[in-house]
């Protein structure tokens, strides 16, 4: 252990006592992600039997919700058995979280927190303070995968602005300095000139590791590319929030030296799954979630909805969460050794959908397996339906950008969708990011006769027709 991560530890230690605020789940974390096959089933069948019973017990949503389904929670005989609960969505947050929420007395352990707002408003619930902490530790134990640790200084290159502090108090401060450590640095938006402000507090701060959005990360390294510089003090990096590339990745890991590390996580569920040191899938974290993939015939490569069930919070219950994403199972264990579930790198979301005049829908992830772009030519790019039978197409040229460029991959979008439709293609500089910071590949602006699909309003630059 080096001087500058002890001097982080021992300060942690230190004000972790001074708050009074020792986290007692730092052993047991790590000691569960590490269990074999036989003891995680055990353990995540008996806290989600215990949650389904506490939902019951304690909240009037669930009590409503499972009458409603003829369901009890002595019903969960099996893992399998829980198809027969109903789901809890977004909405119902929305509309229902103080019925969602269980009836107690006292509240002042609870923290109020929001989703981050990616494709909607932000949506608020409840944690409680043990599963605040649980959440804590196995962030740490899984990172701890990756060489990051409690004490080394860290740069995150970030979109999720609640977690800038306007005006941050001395006490928070203080803990920066001493060892949590973290510069930020805000994701959106990026330009040549901020990027090399970025640089330049990189190369003052010197951190070991750097968490960021997947696009954000890449832009920068495709910066660092172009004006020939390393990092020769970072010696981890993992990237969340988007779906992660493979000619990404590439690009990444050739300009920083290292693999990156891939993770899946939300507001409202904490770390779900993360990359182990093999990089062959996303280790589900599942002493603290249940994770099911809803199977869809109509979405490619055995993908299917991501529904999760929170295992610790006790505030705002989560059972059978829609997150709203796809993803899909690996079967098998990972050569790491350990005996958690996997999912692939998360591929999109249920709102990335097209719907077409004959009624037919297209998701979005068949989007990123079969419209041809080749990186060099096309960086970056986001399809947007303005209607039935308009299609328009930003992207960010590459290097090797021809005319034939857009003619190919119009070409290929049209033989994906329908032959019919009209494209229009807009240069731009970045893809713009979504409140949260992100870039949704592909966005429908339609309303649609299913009620999935929101009605945003775009922006108007020059523009490219095929």
């Amino acid at each position: 252990m080096n001087l500058s991560r002890f001097t982080g530890k021992m300060f942690a230690c230190l004000w972790e006592f001074l708050d009074n605020d020792r986290n007692p789940y730092y052993g047991e974390s790590r000691r569960e992600l590490s269990m074999d096959r036989a003891e995680l089933d055990k353990v995540s069948f008996n806290r989600l039997s215990k949650i389904l019973d506490y939902a019951w017990c304690n909240s009037r949503y669930y009590q409503r919700r499972f009458a409603e389904w003829g369901v009890r929670p002595q019903d969960l005989k099996s893992f399998d058995c829980l198809r027969s609960f109903p789901c809890l969505t977004r909405d119902d947050l929305r509309m229902h979280l103080e019925d969602i929420s269980v009836e107690v007395t006292d509240r002042s352990k609870w923290v109020k927190s929001a989703t981050g707002g990616t494709t909607s408003s932000q949506i608020s619930y409840y944690r409680d303070q043990p599963s605040t902490w649980r959440r804590w530790a196995d962030t740490q134990a899984m990172n701890a995968w990756y060489g990051y640790h409690v004490g080394d200084r860290v740069a995150y290159l970030w979109g999720a602005m609640q977690d800038f502090a306007v005006k941050p108090s001395l006490g928070m401060r203080l803990r920066n300095s001493m060892y949590k450590r973290c510069l930020m640095l805000p994701s959106s938006p990026l330009d040549e000139s901020i990027l090399d402000n970025y640089l330049e507090k990189l190369d003052r701060w010197r951190p070991s590791f750097i968490q960021a959005y997947a696009s954000s990360l890449h832009e920068f390294c495709r910066h660092l590319k172009a004006r020939n510089r390393c990092l020769p003090y970072l010696r981890g990096a993992s990237v969340t929030a988007e779906r992660l590339y493979s000619h990404q990745r590439k690009e990444i890991e050739e300009v920083l030296g290292f693999k990156v590390f891939d993770w899946y996580g939300s507001r409202e569920l904490g770390r779900v799954a993360s990359e182990c040191e093999n990089h062959e899938g996303l280790h589900i974290n599942e002493p603290s979630v249940y994770v099911e993939v809803e199977q869809d015939p109509s979405l490619p490569d055995n993908c299917g909805h991501l529904i999760v069930t929170d295992l610790w919070n006790r505030a705002t219950p989560m059972i059978r969460y829609r997150t709203g994403d796809i993803a899909r199972l690996i079967v098998g264990e990972c050569s790491c050794g350990k005996a958690l579930k996997r999912i692939a790198s998360l591929e999109g979301r249920l709102t990335d959908t097209f719907v077409l005049s004959d009624g037919k829908r297209v998701n979005g992830l068949i989007m990123a397996h079969s419209v041809m772009s080749n990186s060099t030519e096309i960086v970056e790019r986001q399809i947007i339906q303005k209607t039935l039978t308009n299609f328009h197409v930003r992207f960010v040229r590459g290097p090797e950008f021809t005319a034939s460029s857009l003619r190919t991959f119009g070409d290929s979008l049209k033989r994906v969708l329908n032959p019919e439709i009209s494209i229009t293609f807009e240069q731009v500089s970045e893809i713009p990011r979504e409140r949260s910071g992100k870039i949704r590949f592909v966005k429908c602006e339609i309303e649609d006769p299913g009620g999935l699909t929101p009605i945003s309003a775009g922006d108007q630059r020059e523009e490219f027709h095929v």
